[in-house]
């Protein structure tokens, strides 16, 4: 009878050690479950947003954009690959206007990625082409080509883009 009782006695060890198990997975995972309620927690504190994209569209866009609308027309937009030429004019800042002893008069614009970028006479945006830099005005003139249309005298505007000083106006 010695064996029936040893073997009811690993019997109940086995049994004891299987409840320890389940009991520690589900402590385990209830943990887990506590880590990452505080975590959203956290991320909710701090202001960030726990919206993922996986794929869909951002729901904070607009669905209708009515970009490049100004009172002289839509602009028209050809972006190039490289350089300055990847950004229309408005999304672009003057910044510096220099002289250079080999490359004459300079213009250096901030692009929407936050990097500056060189302009001379005759480099192109996106929607037009640098036709002046005057350091003396502190102004850069772009001749910015506009969406065709049959009732538009012109299909460009001059727009001149001024530094901004200190006081948040231009010259």
């Amino acid at each position: 009878m010695t064996g029936t009782g040893e073997g009811a006695l690993k019997m109940k060890r086995f049994i004891a050690m299987l409840a320890a198990m389940v009991l520690l997975a589900s402590l385990s995972v209830w943990a887990q479950e506590d880590s990452e309620e505080a975590m959203e927690e956290d991320l909710l504190t701090e202001g960030e947003s726990l919206y993922t994209q996986q794929g869909k569209r951002d729901p904070f866009t607009p669905l209708v954009v009515m970009g490049g609308e100004k009172p002289g027309g839509k602009a028209k937009v050809r972006p190039k690959e490289t350089g300055i030429g990847r950004f229309t004019v408005e999304s672009c800042l003057l910044e510096i206007i220099a002289t250079s002893p080999s490359q004459g008069t300079v213009a250096w614009f901030q692009g929407p990625d936050n990097k500056a970028y060189k302009v001379l006479v005759g480099d192109e945006f996106a929607d037009g082409k640098v036709l002046s830099i005057s350091l003396e005005e502190g102004e850069v003139i772009v001749r910015q080509e506009l969406v065709q249309d049959v009732t538009e005298v012109k299909p460009f505007r001059d727009l001149p883009l001024s530094i901004r000083w200190q006081g948040g106006k231009g010259k």
